[in-house]
């Protein structure tokens, strides 16, 4: 059976959508079934100890990681809106498409920034117990 080449961005997509909506449905699933084991109050407790816990730099790699998600989505659109152009708009979704590859570049250099700074401030602090550490023991 020889495929056409214009499935081959659906079954990228397809692809790439299976493998985070099994990463998302893996961590329900695991969420539920704490869920049962706790109960409600400890479970919620221990939820809002997680949120506080992540720390800045956590949080910036996780937008770091959507950030890319959603540029890979632009491009494969950008490419893929000029091969199927369904008459009449597609030249204003393709501006729309290119607008948004370049704004979202934009955000993922500011965002690869915060996240370089975030990690030399992390070294910092490491050094800085490591240091108050031995500080201590002497």
């Amino acid at each position: 059976m020889i495929v056409k080449l214009s499935y081959i961005p659906w079954i990228i997509g397809i692809v790439i959508a299976s493998y985070f909506l099994y990463r998302a449905l893996k961590r329900i699933i695991k969420g539920i079934i704490n869920y049962r084991k706790l109960g409600r109050e400890e479970f919620v407790k221990r939820l809002k100890d997680g949120f506080d816990a992540i720390t800045p730099t956590q949080r910036t790699r996780g937008e770091l990681n959507g950030i890319v998600v959603s540029l890979i989505g632009l491009l494969i659109g950008a490419i893929v809106v000029p091969i199927y152009r369904v008459e009449g708009f597609w030249y204003w979704v393709e501006i729309s498409l290119i607008g948004g590859v370049i704004l979202t570049v934009w955000q993922l250099i500011a965002k690869v920034q915060q996240y370089r700074i975030l990690k030399k401030q992390d070294k910092i602090m490491e050094d800085l117990q490591k240091q108050n550490k031995l500080e201590k023991e002497e």
